[in-house]
């Protein structure tokens, strides 16, 4: 059962690619999903839901990589 009704994709990176990552947001709340896909599975993984804030810095982390 999914946490959230409706959930706002805010940024992403390339559709094309086989690793998307993409900045969500959702009821005051933001998180970061990953996902990978390859010819036969599709692997989603979530980081926390937390403040806007937050996952802002994370997501810069990430694209500078500085990400731990």
């Amino acid at each position: 059962m999914p946490r959230f009704g409706r959930v706002r994709v805010l940024r992403h990176t390339c559709e094309r690619r086989a690793r998307v990552y993409e900045f969500c947001a959702a009821a005051g709340l933001a998180w970061i999903r990953r996902t990978d896909r390859s010819s036969t599975v599709v692997f989603v993984e979530e980081s926390r839901p937390t403040s806007y804030g937050e996952v802002a810095k994370w997501w810069e982390k990430l694209f500078s990589g500085e990400a731990e």
